[in-house]
Parts: C-alpha cells; structure tokens; sequence
C-alpha cells in the first residue's frame, strides 16, 4: 500500500523553451526524498495539447541541476498508452494527461542531498518519433526540488 506518493502535474510549453509550470502549485516542482514520485506529464503548444499518435518512446531522467552529461540519478523511459484526448481543461481539471512516470520511495531515497535540507535538480524530459526516421522529440527541463524527509537509508 501507497501511503505518500508526491504528485507532480508537469505542463510543457514546447514554444516557449522556458522550462514548465506544475499545474498544482503554480510553482517549481518539489518532492519529498524517500517518498514514492507520481509525475503526469503534458505537452502543449499555446493552449493545444500536442498529438502523441507519433510518439514512440517518452524518457524522463533525473540529473545534478544543469550538468546535462551527467548519469542519471533516476530514469525511467514509456513506449505505451501516451494519450491523444488531452485537452486544457482535461489537463487543468487533473483527469487526463499525455503519459505518467512514477519513481518508488526506494528509488527516491537515494538522492544524495549533500547534506542539506534541500536541493535542486534537472528534470530532463525527451522521446523519439515512431515513424520511417526516428526523430528526436525534445519536450524541455525544468528545475525540481528534493526536501529531506529524515527517513530511509541515504539521508543526506
């Protein structure tokens, strides 16, 4: 049983390369460490949803803040159930979104926090096309925060 996930409703503006907005806080995203992560991500262009019928995979990694050759602190990558009926209410009204990404407390827990209460970090979001080329779909970065929950193996 789930008893803390942090939730995370990240909206991409594909025109603007200025990073996003977490729909829930209007702020900058942040998450506890140790705590099971649920982020719904969408991906639109003005106030139109993009069309994923093209996506093949969407990946989502983790990295120190702004050292994009870094290794990934935590990765996860989708090649199904993107979905293609988001709208802006849908997104606004939290019942749909293009695709979900979820990190485990486990997974969590392992952030190193260098000491601190908190830290940021780079959220990297980026896919390929399905068709004949493959194409790179770049979605954008925006900066999370890590708090210290004081909990698990890894605190710090």
């Amino acid at each position: 049983m789930i008893y803390n996930t942090d939730i995370a409703r990240i909206r991409f503006q594909i025109e603007k390369h200025t990073g996003a907005v977490e729909t829930l806080s209007s702020g900058q995203p942040e998450f506890w460490k140790g705590a099971d992560w649920r982020i719904d991500l969408g991906v639109f262009l003005g106030n139109v949803a993009v069309d994923t019928t093209k996506w093949a995979t969407m990946n989502l990694q983790v990295k120190p803040l702004n050292d994009f050759a870094a290794t990934p602190l935590l990765n996860a990558t989708l090649s199904s159930g993107f979905a293609n009926d988001l709208t802006l209410d849908t997104w606004l009204d939290g019942t749909k979104q293009h695709c979900t990404f979820t990190f485990t407390g486990t997974q969590t827990v392992a952030l190193n926090l260098g000491g601190a209460l908190s830290k940021e970090f780079s959220l990297i979001v980026w896919g390929a096309s399905n068709d004949a080329t493959a194409k790179q779909i770049v979605i954008g970065v925006v900066t999370i925060k890590v708090v210290e929950a004081g909990i698990g193996s890894g605190a710090g």
